[in-house]
């Protein structure tokens, strides 16, 4: 996929903030208490994640407390998400949607009168310094998956943006010549490819070229049909492989084994 202009990411970053404001207006209690699919967070818990981080990258600092009991904090900016989280949970899903739309409205004036110049600049993102144009990048791939994460909570599926969809998809992408080189069962001129829709726009292919794992087709070892949502929910570790598998789109021709690897291997996200 051709890198999106940055101007196309914010206007697709207001569309799912939009959609996360939508699908969780009128929510009662037990529907923001409803756990997801990260471990340890409800639907209150994702909407305070994504508002943290917008708040962080606009330099303000998560509160302070203690998280070191948290058994699934593995890093500091995982504890960074926690604070937020203990912070605001208290709070209520209501004040706590109030806040996340004004923060998002705040920021996405704010990005929407950036100058072309400012989207090369180095700051700061939960991966370390990046250029504005990356973190938007990873902003975009953070709130569509988390989008998921909360519908699928409350079991309300929606319309998904395409252009989220895709971007997430080819953030997703990058890695997988990590992967597949780690496994090391391809061998050269062998490929692996991925059926993931018409909607998907790839190649969603892999080949041994000699010297290492790169986009493109082969002699075809294993072809993986997938959804486009399963695939992702693999990548950040939401479902594990047998839940895929489970799942009545998913289906494998070729080498099974190395198919089941390669999913097995495909959770990058911590």
């Amino acid at each position: 996929m051709k890198a999106l202009d940055p101007t196309d990411t914010i206007a697709a970053l207001g569309r799912v903030w939009q959609s996360i404001a939508s699908v969780t207006d009128g929510l009662n209690d037990g529907e923001w208490a409803r756990a997801t699919e990260c471990p340890g967070w409800d639907v209150a818990d994702q909407v305070i994640h994504l508002m943290g981080v917008e708040r962080q990258i606009e330099g303000e600092q998560p509160p302070r407390g203690d998280v070191s009991d948290v058994a699934y904090v593995k890093n500091e900016f995982g504890a960074y998400n926690e604070r937020w989280i203990r912070d605001r949970r208290p709070r209520g899903g209501v004040a706590i949607r109030e806040e996340f739309i004004e923060v998002t409205t705040r920021r996405l004036a704010t990005l929407s009168s950036l100058r072309p110049s400012a989207f090369d600049a180095t700051v700061w993102s939960p991966m370390g310094d990046r250029s504005m144009a990356e973190l938007l990048t990873m902003r975009l791939f953070d709130s569509f998956v988390h989008e998921i994460d909360i519908r699928r909570a409350l079991d309300k599926p929606g319309q998904r943006d395409d252009v989220a969809e895709q971007v997430a998809l080819t953030w997703m992408a990058k890695a997988i010549p990590g992967v597949l080189g780690r496994i090391g069962s391809l061998a050269e001129a062998e490929s692996l490819t991925l059926e993931l829709g018409p909607g998907a726009k790839g190649p969603w292919s892999w080949v041994n070229n000699g010297e290492r794992i790169v986009p493109g087709s082969g002699t075809i070892r294993a072809t993986i049909t997938v959804s486009p949502e399963s695939l992702l929910l693999r990548y950040c570790g939401r479902v594990g492989v047998s839940e895929t598998l489970a799942e009545p789109r998913v289906s494998i021709t070729g080498d099974r084994e190395l198919a089941e690897v390669f999913l097995e291997r495909l959770n990058v996200v911590p």
